[in-house]
């Protein structure tokens, strides 16, 4: 298995543990009495998802050697990325931030990985 493929294996399982934490997040949500429907849409569970998600899928098309992973797992690490920054450029304290900022200290390297690995058919 080359390491494009590992790489792939790594993202998705990331990838599917971050969209774990962010279903358990809109449960917990809206449990307390929130509806379904506006709490998917709210930033706060909306840029989440999305990033978990195109990490996840990302990831699996890298396994595959299919197109498309390599950005797919961009995108997810700039999601990251801007989540981190406008919560930082907010004011927001580092336990609002830190979260995010150890998410994309996992998800660059594998993103560099994808972009730089030739993908093997």
């Amino acid at each position: 298995m080359d390491v494009r493929k590992m790489t792939g294996i790594a993202l998705a399982v990331f990838g599917a543990w971050l969209l774990w934490g962010t279903v358990q997040a809109l449960m917990f949500y809206t449990r307390q009495g929130a509806d379904f429907g506006t709490a998917v849409v709210e930033p706060e569970f909306m840029v989440p998802g999305l990033r978990s998600a195109a990490a996840l899928v990302g990831g699996l098309l890298a396994l595959f050697a299919v197109r498309g992973g390599a950005a797919l797992a961009s995108i997810a690490t700039l999601l990251t990325a801007v989540l981190a920054a406008a919560i930082m450029a907010a004011g927001g304290d580092v336990s609002l931030w830190g979260g995010s900022a150890l998410v994309l200290v996992v998800l660059m390297p594998l993103t560099v990985i994808l972009i730089t690995r030739p993908r093997n058919p």
